[in-house]
C-alpha cells in the first residue's frame, strides 16, 4: 500500500490551496497552490494523481504585467493563493501584499484565469484591497463569490475584523461592492484568516461549509470549521466534541512531527464529484512546520526554530453523524498513513505543453521579486549528447548547464538583486557550484548564499582584497590582505547587521591566479550549516574540498529566528547564487555544475 508521507511538499511550501480539476488529456489531477511571498515567479504549483507523489509543474505569476513585486518588502508579495477549477478553466485568485508590518495593510488581490495549469494566463483583473488570503467559490446556481479576510486598522479594534464575502460578476470582470458583508468573525483565538468556501451535502441537510485559519501561523496556529445553511445566514462554528473543535491544530501536542499545523483546503477524491460527505473520500491540505530544536530550550516554549519554513502536509478527513469532519487520527494530523487507491494514468501531459514560457531557468529557481530577465543574466541548458553533456562531463557533474550573472545591488537590496535560488527540502545536505569571476574591486562579489531574506543571510563569495585605486594612504581595507587579488570572504547579515567574517581577522583565502573556476560548497547538517571551498576543478568524485570559515546556526535562517526581532516572517531558508557590484559596472560571474543532494 502507498503512503502518504508527511510533509508530502517539504521545504518552504506554505498556505496550499488545494484542487482537483481534469488534465490536457481528461485524467483526473490534483493540484496544490502556494505562497511564494517576495519570490519571483509567484505562485507555485505542483501535481498529483495519487496524493502521495507530487512533481512541481508551474509557476503561473511570470510577467510583470502579471505580477510587479519590485520593492515589496521581505516577506510581502503573493500570500496564500486560489487555486479553483470551473466552467473548463483554472481560475486563480492572489494577494500581492506591500506593507506588512505596522497599523496598514496595503494589499491587492487578483484573478486570473487560463485553460491549462500551463497558461496562458489571462490579463489580471483587480479584485479589492479590503484584506488578504482572497478565494473564489463557484456556487452550483453559475455564481461566484470571493472570501477574504478583512483588514481593520483602527488601533482600538482586533485587526483581523473577520472573513468578507462579496459576490463576483465575471461578465463585468468585477466585485459587486453591494453584496460585501462579513459572514464570520472567527472564535475568541481571534487572527481569522485563509478563508476557503464549499457547499456540501451531509446527513444533516446541505449547508455552505466555512474553513478558516486563525491563532496566527506560529505554535498557536489552527483551522477551524463554520456552516449555514444559506450564504445570507449565521456560519455557526463546529461545536466542541471528542472529534474536536478546532478542525485541526499541534498547539496542544508539542511533541509531534507536524507543528504549526493550520490553514489549508478540502478536496473530495475517488469517483465523480458529487459534493456528498457521505460518498467518495475526503482529504484536507495544510501547511505545518518541523521544528528543530535547541538542547538547551524547552520543547514545549520555545518549541524551536524551523528554517525549512512552512510545509504542507495532507491529512484524510472523515465525517460525523451529525455532518462535521474531522482528522483521522486526530486533530494534530499524521506524518504517515494510507493513501487512497488512486492509478497514475498511462499518459500524462509534459510540463510545458501549450505554454507561454517566459521562465528561463530550471524550474526549482526563482529570484527575488523581479523577473529574470537577460539584464539580470543568462541562462544556458546543458545539451546532451550520447549519455553525456555537451562538453564531455558526466550528467550527475554537468546536467544543470551555465548560468551567467550580472553583479546588481546587495542581497539587502528590496529591488534588483542578481540572485538566482532554489528552497532548502532537508536539513541534511550538500550544495556546490563552481565560479569563474574577476573582481576588480572589494565592492564587487559573486558566490554562494544560505538566504532567508534581505536582513538574514550569509554569502561564501569571491572578491578582491582591496580596490586597487589610487589614494594616499597604504591599502588597509583588510589586515594582513593583499592588494588588489582575489579572495574567498565570507558575509553574513544577522538582523540587519553585516560582518565580513574573514577579512575582519585577515583569514580571507588567497586564489591563485592560475585558477579559473574556484568550487565553492554549502553543507548543512540539522542545527548548523557551514561552507567549503576547492581550487581543483576536474571532472572528479575525489575532488577534495576544505572547509573555510565558522559554523554557523540554521536557526537564524528561520520564521522563528526572525520573529524575536520584527514580523516579517513567513518564507524558508534558500541556497542561492548570486552576483553583486557595487560599482553600478555589471561585471558578469559564470556559474557552472551546480548540484544539491540530500543524504
Amino acid at each position: 500500500m502507498t503512503k502518504i508521507q508527511n510533509p508530502v511538499l517539504p521545504g518552504f511550501n506554505a498556505d496550499p490551496s488545494f484542487v482537483r480539476g481534469l488534465d490536457e488529456l481528461g485524467n483526473t489531477v490534483y493540484y496544490i497552490a502556494n505562497s511564494t511571498f517576495e519570490w519571483f515567479p509567484g505562485v507555485q504549483i505542483h501535481r498529483s494523481y495519487d496524493l502521495a507523489n507530487w512533481e512541481l509543474v508551474a509557476r503561473p505569476l511570470d510577467s510583470v504585467e502579471l505580477l510587479d513585486m519590485k520593492g515589496d518588502p521581505d516577506s510581502g508579495g503573493i500570500w496564500a493563493p486560489d487555486l479553483s477549477y470551473a466552467d473548463g478553466l483554472w481560475w486563480l485568485v492572489y494577494t500581492d501584499v506591500k506593507v506588512t508590518e505596522g497599523t496598514y495593510k496595503d494589499c491587492a488581490n487578483y484573478l486570473t484565469t487560463a485553460p491549462s495549469i500551463f497558461g496562458p494566463w489571462s490579463k489580471p483583473i483587480h479584485l479589492t484591497n479590503s484584506g488578504f488570503d482572497a478565494s473564489l467559490f463557484h456556487d452550483t446556481d453559475g455564481r461566484k463569490y470571493l472570501v477574504n479576510m478583512y483588514w481593520d486598522p483602527r488601533e482600538f479594534k482586533h485587526p483581523f475584523a473577520g472573513i468578507e464575502l462579496t459576490e463576483y460578476s465575471h461578465e463585468q470582470r468585477t466585485l459587486l461592492p453591494k453584496t460585501s458583508r462579513i459572514i464570520h468573525q472567527g472564535t475568541n483565538v481571534k487572527l481569522v484568516e485563509g478563508p476557503h468556501l464549499y457547499k456540501l451535502n451531509t446527513p444533516k441537510g446541505e449547508f455552505y461549509y466555512l474553513f478558516a485559519a486563525q491563532g496566527g501561523t506560529t505554535y498557536t496556529h489552527q483551522e477551524i470549521v463554520a456552516r449555514s445553511k444559506t450564504l445570507d445566514g449565521q456560519f455557526v462554528t463546529q461545536p466542541r466534541s471528542f472529534e474536536g473543535e478546532p478542525f485541526l491544530t499541534a498547539y496542544q501536542s508539542p511533541f509531534t512531527k507536524l507543528q504549526k499545523t493550520g490553514h489549508g483546503a478540502l478536496v473530495e477524491v475517488g469517483g465523480v464529484i458529487t459534493n456528498d460527505v457521505t460518498k467518495n473520500q475526503w482529504y484536507f491540505a495544510h501547511l505545518a512546520s518541523r521544528p528543530l530544536t535547541n538542547p538547551e530550550s524547552s520543547q514545549i516554549d520555545p518549541r524551536g526554530y524551523c528554517p525549512l519554513g512552512r510545509e504542507t502536509a495532507i491529512e484524510k478527513v472523515e465525517w460525523n453523524k451529525d455532518g462535521w469532519p474531522y482528522i483521522v487520527g486526530g486533530k494534530q494530523g499524521q506524518a504517515e498513513f494510507d493513501a487512497p487507491d488512486l492509478v497514475q494514468p498511462e499518459e500524462i501531459p509534459s510540463h510545458h505543453q501549450g505554454v507561454r514560457d517566459n521562465y528561463k531557468l530550471p524550474l526549482d529557481f526563482q529570484t527575488l521579486r523581479i523577473p529574470f530577465t537577460d539584464n539580470i543574466g543568462k541562462y544556458q541548458v546543458a545539451e546532451h549528447v550520447e549519455g553525456k553533456y555537451k562538453n564531455g562531463q558526466s550528467d550527475e557533474w554537468n546536467s544543470f548547464g551555465q548560468l551567467t550573472l550580472y553583479g546588481h545591488e546587495s542581497l539587502s537590496s528590496l529591488f534588483t538583486q542578481a540572485h538566482v535560488a532554489r528552497r532548502w527540502q532537508s536539513l541534511e545536505f550538500t550544495s556546490e557550484v563552481f565560479v569563474n569571476f574577476c573582481p576588480s574591486t572589494y565592492q564587487q562579489n559573486a558566490g554562494l548564499t544560505a538566504y532567508y531574506n534581505t536582513r538574514h543571510w550569509t554569502f561564501l563569495n569571491i572578491t578582491n582584497s582591496g580596490s586597487g585605486l589610487p589614494h594616499n594612504i597604504p591599502d588597509v581595507d583588510y589586515i594582513g590582505a593583499e592588494t588588489n587579488k582575489r579572495v574567498l570572504e565570507i558575509v553574513q547579515v544577522d538582523r540587519g547587521v553585516s560582518s565580513h567574517i574573514l577579512g575582519a581577522t585577515g583569514s580571507q583565502v588567497l586564489i591563485p591566479e592560475s585558477i579559473e573556476y574556484v568550487g565553492l560548497k554549502l553543507v548543512v547538517s540539522k542545527n548548523k550549516y557551514h561552507y567549503e571551498y576547492t581550487f581543483d576543478s576536474s571532472d572528479s568524485s575525489a575532488i577534495v574540498w576544505h572547509k573555510v570559515g565558522p559554523e554557523f546556526s540554521t536557526f537564524g535562517l528561520s520564521d522563528d529566528y526572525t520573529l524575536e526581532t520584527y514580523g516579517g516572517f513567513f518564507t524558508g531558508a534558500f541556497v542561492g547564487l548570486a552576483a553583486v557590484d557595487g560599482t553600478g559596472q555589471g561585471i558578469s560571474a559564470k556559474f557552472e555544475r551546480f548540484k544539491y543532494i540530500e543524504k
